[in-house]
């Protein structure tokens, strides 16, 4: 693991017993399950679903990037600003960017060489929720792993046709239960899933 301030140690305050943190995946999909250039879904972004990605972020407590993700929404998000919040928890938030590639990152980041290694010791001794946004290869290198405990998948009322998505071919067969399943007035509909027969999230 290559480090930059912020160092991993300090991104979750409270040491927990192995097992205390949380890896949650979350991605806006088409109905084709299409995940690439997601300006297809502005149209459906409704206030309430605003509000519910700003409580997704406030629960969060360490963005997990892959490198393309990271580098698209350091092109955006650093100057952004608007009246929902949301700018400024991506931007506050302190975030893991994981990479064989890069030596250093900007935006409150560090970068993971080595992710599914690093993300089970953090997982293993820190007391923290760890969401990983979009990335595709990087969802499909911890569901391998095994350390995916939450799937949020943002389902746009839209066919994109073409385009890259969030499971890679690679993704490993997995039982999942639907635990909650909330719809949005611009017709999105979040679904969340959990591998079947692991432990709730923490109330």
């Amino acid at each position: 693991m290559n480090n930059t301030t912020p160092r991993i140690e300090n991104l979750a305050a409270h040491p927990k017993p192995p097992g205390g943190g949380r890896l949650v995946v979350s991605c806006m999909v088409s109905v084709d399950g299409v995940m690439e250039s997601p300006e297809w879904s502005f149209p459906s972004f409704s206030p309430d679903l605003g509000q519910h990605v700003l409580d997704e972020l406030r629960e969060a407590d360490i963005l997990v990037l892959g490198r393309a993700t990271y580098e698209g929404f350091l092109g955006y998000w650093p100057t952004a600003s608007d009246d929902s919040g949301i700018a400024e928890r991506m931007n506050s938030l302190p975030k893991l960017v994981a990479s064989r590639t890069l030596t250093s990152a900007e935006w409150n980041a560090s970068v993971l060489a080595d992710a599914a290694p690093d993300l089970t010791k953090l997982k293993a001794e820190r007391d923290a929720t760890l969401l990983v946004l979009a990335s595709a290869d990087l969802v499909s290198t911890l569901a391998a792993a095994g350390l995916v405990d939450e799937y949020r998948i943002r389902v746009c009322p839209v066919l994109v046709g073409r385009g890259r998505h969030l499971f890679t071919d690679d993704v490993p067969a997995a039982d999942l239960e639907l635990v909650e399943s909330r719809s949005f007035s611009g017709g999105v509909t979040a679904l969340t899933y959990r591998p079947r027969g692991s432990d709730p999230a923490p109330g």
